[in-house]
């Protein structure tokens, strides 16, 4: 299925190679799964929304393009449903996310992105004695905008 969001963040350059940021990610989502045992579907669930705040940390490997991996928290909403309405909830999971990727700079202020990201999801239990635990992984592209991304002014230091 697709998702689709916003990301914000900040990012401060230390060192003539390295980034460090923080960021928050929010998006709606129309990924869906399904459980069939012997061609029969035992169980559907589908991801409503998903948000994040992550840590990252990066390395320009050129003055334009930078290698990062993040690491945070992520919440994601999923509606679990069966057959004859026997289970119909929707739950809100949360837990660890990694994150690795590429950035590379298009313009003055916009730049492209592509990730992987992973999380794992607490466990909760349904349907008695089985025991569900979700995990999602996102590949994902984007866009970023940066704001304030004019020269900077020089100091001479005598």
């Amino acid at each position: 299925g697709l998702t689709g969001g916003l990301i914000a963040g900040y990012d401060w350059q230390f060192g003539p190679r390295w980034v460090a940021g923080l960021e928050a990610d929010a998006s709606l989502s129309a990924v869906k799964s399904s459980l069939d045992v012997f061609g029969v579907n035992v169980l559907d669930a589908k991801s409503e929304w998903s948000a994040a705040v992550r840590a990252r940390l990066g390395y320009l490997f050129t003055p334009n393009t930078m290698t990062y991996v993040g690491a945070g928290y992520g919440w994601s909403s999923f509606k679990v449903s069966t057959p004859l309405a026997i289970l119909n909830n929707s739950e809100t999971f949360s837990g660890l996310q990694l994150a690795a990727g590429i950035e590379t700079k298009l313009a003055q202020n916009w730049s492209a992105r592509a990730e992987y990201v992973h999380t794992f999801y607490d466990k909760e239990t349904y349907l008695g004695p089985v025991r569900w635990q979700p995990e999602s992984g996102k590949f994902r592209v984007g866009a970023s905008y940066r704001f304030g991304g004019g020269p900077v002014p020089v100091t001479a230091r005598y």
